[in-house]
């Protein structure tokens, strides 16, 4: 689990890419581009549900994002490699 700064940052992710996508959409070119609207980057964003916070530390901790991804792909491994030797064996 994260704490400190990694957790402050963590928490600041979605905030950071709704704010950029907002920037984005005010953008007379990105309007125009999207035919006139005003929020086309934002509804593509919000299609995407909470943005994952994969952020390390100066001191290797991890965001708690991080470590749900790490025991995904840990998981993934070691079903992959119980069936390799399965394999192996049969």
């Amino acid at each position: 689990m994260a704490g400190g700064a990694v957790a402050d940052r963590a928490n600041l992710v979605q905030r950071d890419y709704e704010a950029r996508a907002a920037a984005l959409d005010a953008k007379p070119h990105v309007q125009a581009w999207n035919n006139g609207s005003r929020d086309a980057v934002s509804s593509v964003l919000r299609s995407f549900g909470t943005v994952r916070s994969l952020v390390v530390g100066a001191y290797a901790e991890a965001s708690d994002d991080l470590h749900q991804l790490f025991d995904c792909v840990v998981d993934s491994a070691s079903k992959d490699q119980a069936a390799l030797e399965a394999d192996r064996r049969a």
